[in-house]
């Protein structure tokens, strides 16, 4: 990450004084001009720097910045639909935890610091309740799950332990919703299939880590979305990220020239389109242009309408309906292209049961 020995050391240094410059009292106030951090002794520092040595390669900078938000106060009124936590921060504000909460909770979970989708897993569950050390956390799990159901659906187990070891030592469910919404690395996709999952097709006995994080990166998306992807097309559990989820991605969005918003829109309506060849693209996406004679934005708007329209075959259903329509239907040949921007729909219909006899 750019680092040399000198520049490592240095952040080793700056990250170590901010875990620990809050027990002289140096990190009560929270504003621009005052130093933030925790109040970890010796051996917490040394706990969190070795179970999470990767922290010695982040930006000190990055890491403040997080504690910050972390110890900076709620706002009177907030959205947690539209949690924005860097707009929050830049006005003073952010997730209401006492130094001392805050000390607590990065020390029992520093993967709470990751800023990077391969370092945020978190411990076994087992780890967490020798940590937590609290017989009745298990019980408080119920709780959790009550409070936190809508941001807990497809994340790993563990992750509710965390949750309940939180709300343990003060930290309020509204507070504990804000850090979820703002800081969507404090939740991970759960790699163990449950039988929602493997009842519905072929699933991996363990769900491929790295393949879901590129998801969650590069859709911009959370466990819950991951999991309904699975749900829906289950063979995404087998998918590589370098060798298959990514060049599909790559050559879907270069090829209709999609925002990130709409790659992820018509992703999340068809996530089969993930198994697809870039070659099928390119065949289904050349005969909407040379015989339909659509540009490649007629082709986006109808795609995003209904995204099955890079499924159909060009020879057994595509390119018949076409002639349908011009041959039978005496459509002019230029305005089929708009016939499907405006109904894509029209495209899946059966031509033998739908079509033809209306």
């Amino acid at each position: 990450r750019g680092h040399t020995p000198e520049s490592i050391t240095t952040n080793y240094h700056k990250i170590v004084n901010l875990l620990s410059c809050g027990r002289i009292g140096n990190a009560v106030d929270v504003g621009e001009k005052h130093q933030v951090g925790l109040a970890m002794d010796q051996s917490d520092v040394s706990f969190v720097m070795s179970n999470f040595p990767q922290l010695c390669l982040y930006d000190w900078h990055e890491v403040e910045t997080l504690i910050r938000f972390l110890v900076s106060p709620v706002p009177d009124s907030l959205s947690l639909a539209e949690v924005d936590w860097a707009k929050m921060l830049s006005q003073g504000y952010g997730a209401g935890l006492t130094i001392r909460q805050a000390t607590q909770t990065l020390r029992m979970m520093p993967e709470f610091m990751a800023l990077y989708h391969e370092d945020s897993r978190k411990p076994s569950i087992m780890y967490l309740y020798n940590q937590m050390q609290a017989p009745m956390l298990s019980k408080l799990c119920d709780e959790v799950n009550l409070q936190l159901n809508e941001y807990l659906e497809g994340t790993d187990p563990s992750d509710a332990y965390a949750f309940a070891f939180l709300h343990s030592i003060g930290i309020s469910w509204d507070q504990i919703r804000i850090l979820v919404s703002a800081l969507p690395l404090w939740i991970t996709n759960n790699l163990e299939p449950g039988w929602d999952l493997l009842q519905r097709g072929p699933v991996r006995t363990m769900l491929k880590r790295p393949s879901l994080d590129y998801l969650r990166q590069r859709l911009q998306v959370g466990p819950s979305q991951i999991y309904h992807l699975l749900k829906t097309h289950t063979r995404l559990s087998g998918y590589d990220s370098c060798s298959k989820i990514r060049p599909v991605l790559d050559a879907l969005q270069s090829r209709l020239e999609l925002s990130c918003v709409e790659l992820r829109k018509i992703i999340l309506r068809m996530p089969s389109l993930l198994g697809m060849k870039e070659s099928s693209f390119e065949a289904r996406i050349d005969f909407f242009q040379r015989e339909a004679g659509m540009s490649v934005l007629n082709i986006k708007k109808s795609v995003l309408k209904q995204p099955s329209l890079l499924q159909y075959s060009v020879d057994s259903s595509l390119r018949p309906k076409l002639q349908f329509f011009v041959d039978e239907l005496k459509i002019p040949p230029e305005f089929v292209g708009k016939i499907i921007e405006s109904a894509p729909a029209l495209m899946g219909l059966s031509l033998s049961k739908n079509l033809r006899p209306k």
